[in-house]
C-alpha cells in the first residue's frame, strides 16, 4: 500500500468517526472520541483498500470469502458497490485522489 493511500484511509476514518462526535452532541462539552472505534473502522478501511488492491480494482475478481467480508464491513451490497467506485474513481482533492486528478 502506498503511504498517501494509507494516510488517505486513515483521515478518512478519523473525519467518520469525529464527524459522529460532532453529531452526538454539543449538550456536553468535549466528548471523548471512541479510540476503539477509530481503530475497528481504520482496519476495516484497511483490509478494504487491500482487497481492492489484489483484485487490481475490479469487484468481479475479489473472492467470494472476501466479497462477504466486504458486505459484511459495510452493511450492503449497493454500500460495497459505492465505496468501491470512490476508491477506483476518487474525486479531485478529496482522500485518494491522485495530484494529477486534483490539478485539472
Amino acid at each position: 500500500m502506498k503511504p498517501n493511500q494509507f494516510t488517505s484511509i486513515v483521515s478518512l476514518t478519523l473525519a467518520i468517526a469525529l464527524s459522529g462526535v460532532a453529531i452526538a452532541g454539543c449538550s456536553g462539552g468535549p466528548q471523548p472520541v471512541d479510540q476503539a472505534y477509530v481503530q475497528a473502522s481504520t482496519e476495516k478501511a484497511t483490509q478494504a483498500r487491500e482487497i481492492f488492491t489484489s483484485a487490481q480494482g475490479d469487484l468481479t475478481k475479489v473472492s467470494p470469502e472476501d466479497h462477504t467480508k466486504l458486505v459484511k464491513f459495510f452493511g450492503s451490497q449497493s454500500e460495497v458497490e459505492r465505496i468501491w467506485d470512490n476508491m477506483a474513481h476518487p474525486k479531485a482533492g478529496g482522500p485518494g485522489a491522485d495530484k494529477q486528478t486534483s490539478k485539472q
